[in-house]
């Protein structure tokens, strides 16, 4: 049990708090097709953020910061989130910055603080009436394909990044798990940082809607899907990418 995890805690989200949209920290990515365990898919343009969600962020959204023992401060990314977690502050950082929110519950509209008590408790059934409106221009996670186009990168770039976790581990303890600040070591060819290491990062998309052997194979420089599961059915099976 995380005790920087209120049990309550989406019932306590802070109120809107008005603020301009600033894009000085998101860059364009292109797209492209990507190919998956011999599939090819495709990725329409997008913007993403170049680092990934802090913990001053996080905090400053949710009310509370989750993170301990790996890392705290408010610069380091923030960890401890699930699924549901990171839908919800997407959608709360789209409101307070007058955007519309792309993820809705049912018939419950948009606004996770008016959504019914405990919502989440009951996985299974959050996640088949959770959607996202593609359409909405507000904040949301990448789907599969969108999150491997950026992580690509250069076979050069990797390695470079690479080779410098690896020395900065040398003076700690093999089996000690830590993060760092999200705007460490060198960006990929997007300007993209730590795309593959820091933190596992939360994909859009779930396995209850695609083919498990989609993500069999994955190349190793960009690391293999995890597949979370929050109980044993497969509609709560989201996708992660990232970290180590």
């Amino acid at each position: 049990i995380n005790p920087n995890i209120p049990i309550d805690r989406y019932r306590k989200l802070p109120p809107v708090k008005r603020s301009r949209p600033s894009m000085k920290d998101f860059v364009e990515i292109p797209g492209g097709r990507v190919l998956i365990n011999g599939r090819e898919y495709e990725a329409g343009s997008f913007y993403m953020c170049k680092y990934e969600v802090t913990q001053g962020e996080y905090e400053k959204l949710m009310g509370y910061n989750p993170a301990m023992d790996f890392g705290v401060g408010p610069k380091h990314p923030v960890y401890f989130v699930n699924w549901f977690d990171a839908a919800v502050f997407c959608n709360l950082k789209s409101i307070n910055e007058g955007l519309e929110p792309c993820y809705y519950l049912a018939d419950f509209g948009t606004d996770p603080r008016k959504w019914p008590k405990y919502w989440e408790s009951l996985s299974e059934s959050a996640n088949a009436n959770m959607f996202c409106n593609l359409k909405a221009n507000g904040y949301r996670l990448p789907d599969e394909a969108e999150w491997r186009c950026p992580a690509s990168g250069s076979t050069e770039r990797y390695v470079n990044y690479d080779k410098t976790i690896t020395s900065m581990r040398q003076d700690r303890p093999e089996d000690e798990i830590y993060t760092f600040p999200v705007d460490s070591f060198e960006p990929n060819d997007f300007g993209l940082y730590n795309m593959g290491g820091n933190v596992t990062e939360w994909n859009g998309d779930y396995l209850g809607m695609i083919r498990r052997e989609k993500f069999a194979g994955s190349p190793q420089h960009i690391d293999t899907a995890y597949l979370f599961e929050t109980v044993r059915y497969p509609v709560t099976e989201r996708l992660a990418h990232g970290g180590y």
